[in-house]
């Protein structure tokens, strides 16, 4: 069924032209910052998209402006996840699946306070598809870390119900370019 809902996702992504996807994408992130301006100054983690996935460039530009630094993932090995501090392009290398990410020297801090989660598909009881590796929630269930998840999406990929199971960790709130489903915020925390 997972692999059914990614299926449909890549189609949906081919017909959406770069331009239009750039642009919805800094929509969402507008509307990240916007909504969660208060709590953006704390440790956040974000991440560098595969094609397709919410481009985040305008909010990793806003956390590095304000914050001087963001937490981005580094895969380890074929199972393990971290997150670690990142400062300037120039600490970016080519990691698994041709995805840029920190280099080695670049510090662990897996203890983010905000992290915004890419996915395939989202639903609106906050659950989420990834590409299916299981990197965000073992990372999850590992570090057992409480932080606000945030999925940062494109309408077109948030249904009414996918396929979840336990082990799969769900987001507090999905924010798009025209809607916001979830509504925790940190004050909830």
């Amino acid at each position: 069924m997972k692999q059914q809902v990614r299926d449909h996702c890549r189609n949906l992504r081919q017909s959406l032209g770069d331009e239009e996807h750039s642009h919805l994408s800094r929509i969402v992130c507008q509307r990240a910052i916007a909504l969660l301006r208060h709590c953006l100054s704390r440790k956040v983690a974000s991440y560098i998209p595969l094609k397709g996935e919410v481009s985040v460039d305008t909010l990793n530009s806003y956390l590095m402006q304000h914050n001087g630094s963001l937490l981005l993932p580094r895969v380890e090995n074929t199972e393990e996840m971290h997150f670690c501090r990142f400062g300037s392009e120039d600490q970016l290398i080519k990691g698994r699946f041709g995805l840029r990410q920190p280099a080695r020297n670049c510090p662990v801090d897996d203890q983010p306070e905000v992290m915004f989660v890419p996915g395939m598909a989202f639903d609106e009881h906050l659950n989420r598809i990834g590409y299916g590796k299981g990197y965000y929630d073992r990372y999850l269930e590992r570090t057992r870390h409480h932080c606000l998840l945030v999925g940062l999406s494109l309408e077109r990929y948030v249904f009414t119900d996918i396929p979840a199971h336990e082990h799969d960790k769900k987001v507090h709130m999905i924010i798009t370019e025209t809607s916001i489903l979830g509504g925790k915020t940190w004050n909830s925390f």
